[in-house]
């Protein structure tokens, strides 16, 4: 089944409220997020404007299951920024305070990704 245009906007607009929260967007700590941000000098506030501009434009694929067992599904995006392609791999999880936005992936990708919505 492919996902359409209404359905990626929907899962922005849960994850961009979810990360107007009292915890903001919940980053991964991992060292390839981590290099990109250095490489590319993207800073914090930087990389949530990014993700709050993110359209279904921006839409790779998803939602998949997470591979490792957590809950909510895992949406895959992409952005050009410093003339890189970035890979950005979100959810949303409810929680019983209410639902938390997570980005799990922010790095240069290591594939071209493809924008089945432009």
């Amino acid at each position: 089944m492919s996902t359409g245009k209404f359905h990626v906007q929907l899962f922005l607009k849960e994850f961009k409220e979810a990360a107007t929260g009292k915890d903001g967007i919940i980053y991964a700590s991992r060292e390839k997020n981590m290099e990109t941000l250095f490489q590319l000098g993207i800073t914090g506030s930087m990389r949530d404007t990014i993700l709050f501009g993110l359209t279904y434009k921006n839409y790779v694929h998803g939602p998949l299951r997470d591979d490792k067992n957590r809950s909510g599904e895992l949406w895959v995006f992409g952005v050009l920024e410093a003339s890189k392609e970035i890979y950005i791999k979100l959810k949303v999880i409810t929680m019983d305070k209410g639902k938390k936005a997570f980005c799990l992936s922010f790095h240069i990708a290591e594939y071209p990704l493809s924008y089945p919505l432009r």
